[in-house]
């Protein structure tokens, strides 16, 4: 048997006398042939369904379309209805086929009591037009809910783009605020010129960097010396010369220092470079950091790309005086502590040198060779006064390898003086600012940026107030509507069942409905009545939805309207 939707516990009258209950009047007993041949095709009708699945399952599972009024809300309700009408007539007419093969109802007899099938069929037809009705209710209920839900969806959008344009208004007018401000002051004329003097007069600098050259050169000349020697001729004839210097007088230093620097030219030569060399880094040194100090482009807005570039050079001399003093310094450190094994090693040449001039004096006197004898004792004469000064000078090295870190100091604390020296004598002038504020540029793309946003914004904003007024009309249009309207002709097609049970079973026998008089007994169907108007509640958010909307609509055109003003006054400007 069909079992109809949300009503499975309801069976029909027809079932309940094939488990065995009594039909109300005076029908046919359990074991009546007509009952049982009912029940037999109404059984066999079932098992047909029930292979192809219910008829009203696909149903269940409709999707709403809630896009386009109360037809497509109703559609699938009715196309339901009609379908489930259409099994009722099937089954009223495999009924009226086989009851007509039996013979029934016979033609002669009169009923005071309605036919079991067309009790069947009265009560399917009455539950099917309840729940339809039912059915129609609550998609059309569904459907505004559905609906207020929407209007929710498109205020909360709205709400959201309201707030961010208020944002972006805010932040548009301070910005704006900003760059109006730059403009005054660049009006008010703010001419300062970027430039920085000496502290330092040239007297002063050159005074100073003079001194720091005499004492640098004095300090390392020595060490010059030493690494690297004269020829052994030179070296005699340099010895010979500081012998004859008069120690009695007062400038017998003076006289013996330049002797020494003119005799050992070459390490005069590398000292004076090496010390000019320090001297010049360390002034740069001086010099580049002071842009560095006293130079701001948030000083001079209007020479930023000047002051920078200014900068940037100092900065790269900077850095390559850095490196240049520190390989400088590097190489006096190591060749300072390298200095003693050079000289030890000269030591061990002279003393190898005097044994074998002494081993050929022996030799000379052994053979009696008068001449001989007279040459290595030349020789042994000068390779033990070479010996004699190469002692002196290791023990020098000895002396200077271990002050190696004080003479390290001294270094740094000249190099420091240079680079004070550079730094209050360097000067600069860059010339009156000119050019445009730093500021202005990234302001301006930021204020071109907002207002591109905005511009997007109110567009979406607009967007989400027409769907949010469509969303507002298709409630109110569901709930002004009567889905109900045209019930009559459903209810026809319901009257038109028993009519159909009655005119096939005739037929199929061969009769004229009229001449059976189990037909004289009118139809009665217990039909729900007919409802003129069908209201609806109303969603409890949808009015306060609305309000909101219409606030929020407002603001939107306040927005909108000072953003025509701003842009106006652009185009004026």
């Amino acid at each position: 048997m069909i079992v109809f939707p949300n009503d499975k516990a309801t069976a029909s009258p027809l079932s309940d006398r094939a488990s065995g209950a009594a039909p109300a009047g005076d029908g046919p007993s359990d074991a009546d042939p007509r009952y049982a041949l009912a029940s037999g095709v109404e059984q066999t009708f079932t098992d047909a369904q029930g292979e192809s699945g219910p008829a009203h399952n696909d149903a269940e599972h409709d999707t709403d379309d809630l896009s386009h009024g109360v037809h497509a809300v109703t559609k699938k309700t009715n196309f339901w209805f009609e379908r489930e009408v259409g099994q009722i007539e099937k089954l009223a007419l495999a009924w009226a086929k086989a009851w007509a093969e039996k013979g029934l109802p016979r033609h002669d007899v009169p009923r005071t009591e309605p036919l079991e099938p067309e009790q069947v069929l009265s009560t399917r037809c009455a539950q099917l037009f309840r729940e339809w009705q039912l059915r129609v209710r609550t998609k059309m209920q569904d459907a505004i809910e559905s609906g207020s839900q929407r209007l929710g969806e498109h205020v909360a959008t709205l709400r959201t783009m309201v707030a961010r344009l208020d944002t972006l208004g805010q932040e548009l007018d301070e910005r704006e605020g900003k760059i109006e401000k730059i403009r005054r002051e660049l009006e008010a004329g703010d001419t300062t010129p970027v430039r920085y003097t000496a502290f330092i007069t040239n007297r002063v600098f050159w005074s100073g960097a003079t001194l720091l050259v005499l004492v640098e050169f004095f300090t390392n000349f020595p060490i010059f010396r030493l690494l690297l020697p004269l020829e052994a001729v030179l070296e005699k004839a340099a010895a010979n010369a500081a012998t004859n210097i008069d120690d009695a007088s007062w400038f017998a230093g003076l006289q013996l220092f330049g002797r020494n620097l003119l005799w050992n030219i070459e390490a005069g030569l590398v000292a004076a470079v090496a010390v000019i060399v320090l001297v010049v880094l360390g002034k740069q040194l001086g010099k580049s950091l002071r842009p560095l100090v006293v130079l701001r482009e948030a000083d001079y807005p209007l020479a930023s790309h000047t002051v920078r570039v200014h900068r940037s050079q100092h900065r790269a001399a900077l850095a390559i005086s850095t490196v240049g003093l520190a390989c400088v310094l590097a190489f006096l450190g190591v060749t300072r502590a390298h200095i003693a094994q050079t000289a030890v090693s000269r030591i061990a040449q002279d003393s190898v040198a005097l044994a074998s001039s002494d081993k050929a004096l022996a030799l000379a006197k052994a053979g009696n060779d008068i001449t001989g004898m007279a040459k290595w004792v030349r020789a042994g004469e000068d390779n033990e006064d070479a010996l004699h000064r190469h002692e002196d000078a290791a023990a020098y090295a000895r002396t200077i390898e271990l002050n190696n870190l004080s003479i390290f100091l001294l270094n740094l604390g000249l190099i420091a003086t240079a680079a004070m020296l550079g730094f209050g004598n360097a000067h600069a002038d860059l010339g009156d600012p000119k050019g445009e504020h730093p500021d202005l540029v990234k302001l301006r793309d930021r204020c071109a940026e907002l207002r591109r946003e905005l511009v997007t914004t109110e567009a979406n904003a607009r967007t989400a107030v027409a769907h949010a007024r469509g969303a507002v009309g298709y409630v109110q249009h569901l709930l002004r509507s009567n889905p109900l309207q045209g019930l009559e002709s459903k209810m026809n097609r319901l009257e038109g069942v028993i009519p159909i049970f009655r005119g096939e079973n005739a037929r199929e026998r061969g009769l004229d409905p009229a001449n059976i008089r189990a037909f004289d007994q009118p139809q009665s169907l217990d039909l729900a009545p007919l409802e003129e108007s069908v209201s609806f509640a109303e969603p409890v958010e949808f009015a306060l939805l609305k309000e909101e909307l219409a606030q929020l609509t407002v603001r939107l055109g306040q927005i909108s309207d000072r953003s025509d003003e701003m842009h106006a006054d652009l185009h004026v400007a």
